[in-house]
């Protein structure tokens, strides 16, 4: 009998010690579901953040790519009359992160702008580029361009182009230019000129009447 009693206790022991186990595997399941219940709830929630982001980036994406893309073909187009260049900008991804892609296209085929394009296209693409992305900024900075020698590899007999060009885009942003430059096309496009010397280490500078 007592062998019996011991044995029935044991059983007893190890039954407790079961429900004990068996109770904290189902607090442990309850804590898991909870966490799995706030995980989904907040995956949900980065997902919804996520469309907003990605629709928002495709906005800006789309107003970048019209703003600037119009920006500068009108450029080109100023100078080019006849077949211009137009540019094309793309958002591609790429190693998980979103690159901006820049390339020339004319007649129906795109060119890196840093390959083999005569005729200063870089120059007048820098160029609008740089007032395109000015126009962008919030808050506005200075409307004020200091240039060195632009259009220096433009074709000489279309610079008088190129400075018709800038006199428009200045007028109609309201921007200051000021040009350093040895181009007597580009400077007859000035509203003002000045003439710099150096005489004995001294710099003089002569106002120069514009006809």
């Amino acid at each position: 009998m007592i062998g019996a009693h011991n044995k029935l206790a044991s059983m007893q022991n190890q039954f407790i010690r079961k429900q004990g186990i068996r109770d904290r595997i189902k607090k442990e399941c309850l804590t898991i579901s909870d966490t799995l219940a706030h995980t989904d709830a907040e995956l949900h929630q980065y997902q919804s953040a996520q469309m907003i982001i990605n629709t928002v980036a495709q906005q800006t994406q789309d107003e970048l790519v019209y703003h600037i893309s119009g920006l500068v073909s009108m450029a080109m187009e100023s100078v080019w009359e006849i077949n211009p260049y137009t540019l094309s900008i793309e958002f591609p991804i790429k190693r998980n992160r979103t690159e901006c892609e820049l390339e020339f296209v004319r007649n129906g085929h795109k060119i890196p702008p840093m390959e083999a394009v005569g005729g200063g296209a870089r120059d007048v693409a820098c160029f609008a580029l740089r007032v395109g992305l000015w126009s962008l900024v919030r808050p506005k900075l200075r409307n004020l361009f200091v240039l060195d020698q632009p259009f220096s590899d433009m074709d000489l007999d279309i610079q008088y182009k190129a400075g018709q060009m800038m006199k428009e885009i200045a007028e109609k942003l309201g921007i200051q230019i000021i040009m350093v430059t040895h181009s007597p096309d580009l400077i007859k496009a000035a509203d003002r000129v000045f003439r710099t010397k150096l005489v004995n280490d001294v710099t003089e500078v002569e106002v120069i009447e514009i006809n």
